[in-house]
């Protein structure tokens, strides 16, 4: 009897010994994961999908107590690169922990976003921002000015006629988002300096700009308003155009004017790099309120 209980506590010992070994490697393995995870977490923007999307990357900075640096676009485009470029600076890893880079509609943007100043930079226009907080400059400041653009009517068709009596033979696609410029309020306002009915129109609307381009690709509806990149976009397919206005604004770069100015010039190489990202041919972009050298 004695006997069988030394070779049961044996058999005991052992299978425990490999339950032991198992959580060892376990745990190692484990470890292992987490190591890499914030191996990769350092070195590349990581994205997180959402209601509202953004990119961040950390800047390698030794002090755990610096704040991020906050970026709002209404695009991703270029998000990615962009917030490489920042944190891959050794200037910006001395006044900032990482650099997040978001993008949501541009209808989004709120007067507390600005008054609480909850990002660092970003983009909008100036009767937006003005009509949100009237004292915006005691908060934000402009940091580069995109130049003016064209922005007409397209079909697959025919040269749009300026006519009441055109429009209410032809679909027009339009975005929901009522402070788009190029795709709501331009073409709305310039049909109704043509007088035409509004309520005698086929308006269909889209929640973003890739779903009103497919509805023009595919003649769900037969107009849309844009700016002439999209003659970039049509390929061999035949495009005609009117012009509505030659000269809409594109917008503004707004930085917080409490900042450290040494970063500024790592924003202005930012700022070219995404613009550039955004368009084919090299936009002018004129930048204010930082220093001559970073221009």
């Amino acid at each position: 009897m004695q006997k069988s209980g030394v070779v049961t506590s044996a058999l005991l010992w052992g299978c425990s010994s490999v339950n032991v070994r198992r959580a060892v490697l376990a745990l190692l393995l484990l470890l292992a994961v987490v190591a890499f995870t914030r191996l990769v977490q350092q070195d590349l923007p990581q994205l997180y999908p959402g209601q509202y999307r953004f990119v961040q990357c950390t800047t390698g900075s030794e002090s755990a107590d610096l704040p991020r640096l906050r970026v709002l676009s209404v695009v991703d485009n270029g998000a990615q690169a962009f917030a490489r470029r920042l944190c891959d600076s050794p200037v910006m890893s001395q006044y900032y922990s990482a650099v997040e880079v978001h993008w949501r509609p541009r209808s989004e943007l709120s007067a507390r976003d600005i008054v609480e100043e909850r990002y660092d930079l970003f983009w909008s226009r100036d009767r937006r921002v003005q009509s949100l907080v009237p004292n915006f400059d005691q908060y934000y400041q402009t940091v580069a000015r995109l130049p003016d653009y064209s922005v007409a009517w397209f079909s697959l068709q025919q040269t749009p006629a300026l006519t009441p009596e055109y429009f209410y033979t032809h679909s027009v696609g339009l975005l929901e988002d009522m402070q788009s410029n190029s795709h709501f309020l331009m073409p709305l306002m310039h049909l109704k300096e043509l007088g035409v009915d509004l309520t005698r129109t086929r308006l269909r609307y889209f929640p973003n700009y890739h779903a009103l381009q497919q509805a023009f690709w595919s003649g769900e509806v037969d107009l849309i308003s844009d700016s002439d990149w999209l003659q970039e976009m049509a390929g061999e397919r035949p495009l005609f155009r009117t012009l509505i206005d030659n000269h809409a604004s594109m917008g503004r770069w707004y930085a917080r004017r409490h900042r450290p100015r040494e970063v500024d010039c790592v924003l202005v190489q930012g700022l070219r790099q995404l613009v550039d990202s955004l368009q084919d041919a090299e936009l002018q972009v004129t930048f204010d309120n930082v220093p001559e050298r970073c221009r």
